[in-house]
């Protein structure tokens, strides 16, 4: 305390006791195309992420967008736009640092109703957390709860997508969430007093369009202004801007209309001499927020954010951070990196090397 008095470092040291802070780091779609599962099965699953997961792994809470069922029992070998993965994807994913996985998107039923439920039967017997898709109608609809450091933080998940709709109106089929906005601004409602933030996963948009559409925008607004603090979106398979958003009842929030793709087979043919949106499919981001609850109130702090690239030559797939994989291709990475900038609407931060 020398220099200081007492008043000076009083509040000071009580704001600091008195704080707690989680950090979420989110990414997008994670697509077992089968080339990606033949890496996998050449080389493990472990291996397609080794060179992100200490970034993952840092972080509190980990979400990413598990667009693919794991129905070995009950579904169909794999094929083209039509997924299926073993347990072992599974795996690969929870080591890596991923707690939680959003099932509400265009590729839930590639194995029909029985593959939906299989997949929540596994990631459940291994203690893998979900949103937006369950066994029963209950347990696709319930809000996932986290908490740490004295917070707690509410997910919900929907698609505004559909390849197939095997939704029945039987409350203990299987179910799949679909974005209703008013449904979705209830579902908020009810569990908005009860945590300290509340975060929504919707798989929407147009693939491979770097822009939000206007419903977007509209949707995205609406949910923050009905209380949601931090929107996460995907399905268009490239990254789309992130967006600062003053809500109605003046909390900041933070909208990502899409995270990109964190790990796939598209667009393995890229260069750095093709036209640079060809490559967009190949690049994805680490989206890092801290929420944080101390004697001010409560309060998000980011984005950070860490721009992937997914590596894919000579049957090898993986996600690197662009800054790392920069050794491999500099010319390559010095395209991407601008353009993921660019894409995100964010400034550009200088390259760690």
């Amino acid at each position: 305390m020398q220099g200081d008095s007492w008043e000076d470092w009083a509040p000071m040291t009580l704001l600091t006791l008195l704080s707690a802070r989680l950090l979420l780091v989110a990414t997008g779609d994670a697509l077992m195309h089968q080339p990606v599962q033949q890496c996998a099965a050449d080389s493990g699953y472990d291996f397609l992420y080794e060179k992100v997961a200490p970034l993952v792994r840092v972080a509190d809470v980990a979400f990413v967008n598990m667009e693919f069922p794991v129905a070995p029992e009950t579904g169909k070998n794999p094929k083209p736009f039509v997924f299926n993965a073993p347990v072992s994807a599974l795996l690969g994913l929870r080591d890596a640092g991923f707690t939680v996985f959003n099932l509400a998107n265009n590729h839930a039923f590639d194995q029909g109703a029985a593959g939906l439920a299989e997949t929540c039967e596994h990631l459940d017997s291994l203690g893998m957390s979900f949103i937006g898709a369950g066994r029963f109608a209950p347990e696709s609809e319930r809000p996932l709860v986290v908490e740490h450091d004295s917070i707690r933080v509410a997910f919900l998940g929907y698609t505004s997508v559909l390849n197939i709709n095997a939704n029945s109106p039987d409350p203990f089929a299987p179910r799949l969430n679909i974005f209703d906005l008013d449904r979705a601004k209830a579902d908020i409602a009810r569990i908005r007093d009860s945590v300290d933030f509340v975060v929504v996963s919707v798989h929407w948009g147009t693939e491979y369009v770097v822009k939000p559409s206007a419903q977007q925008v509209e949707w995205a607004h609406a949910l923050c202004d009905a209380g949601a603090d931090l929107v996460l979106g995907h399905h268009p398979h490239v990254l789309e801007p992130v967006e600062a958003y003053a809500a109605s009842d003046d909390r900041n929030c933070l909208i990502a209309y899409s995270m990109g793709n964190f790990i796939s087979n598209q667009e393995r043919g890229y260069r750095a001499s093709s036209p640079v949106e060809k490559g967009d499919p190949r690049d994805g981001v680490l989206l890092y927020v801290s929420f944080i609850k101390d004697s001010a109130g409560k309060r998000l702090e980011g984005p950070e954010v860490v721009p992937l690239w997914t590596e894919n030559h000579m049957g090898v797939i993986r996600a690197w951070p662009m800054e790392i994989y920069w050794l491999n291709e500099p010319d390559l990475m010095g395209v991407r990196w601008k353009r993921a900038w660019k894409v995100l609407g964010l400034p550009e931060r200088a390259r760690t090397e």
